[in-house]
């Protein structure tokens, strides 16, 4: 009977912090591939929808110094290039 009470103890020590790990790695595995993914679409979306119209704009106000501003503003997220003719 000593000996199982010394294993007991040493196999939950092993146990535990594996189980731990898993359940962490796969909240972390979740939120990178699925999450996200999905706000970045969504953020994406909206500067597809946003982006010509405000870039517009400031071209016609003659304030083409606020462009490097407005494409900065999703953070680096996304490559955009501007070019004027």
């Amino acid at each position: 009977m000593k000996s199982y009470s010394i294993l007991i103890p040493r196999i939950l020590y092993i146990i535990i912090p594996a189980l731990m790990f898993y359940l962490a790695w796969q909240q972390h595995n979740t939120y990178w591939s699925k999450t996200i993914y999905r706000v970045q679409t969504v953020d994406f979306n909206l500067v597809h929808s946003s982006l010509p119209y405000s870039i517009a704009f400031l071209e016609q106000t003659k304030r083409t110094d606020l462009v490097q501003e407005l494409l900065n503003s999703n953070f680096g997220l996304f490559g955009i290039i501007y070019t004027d003719n």
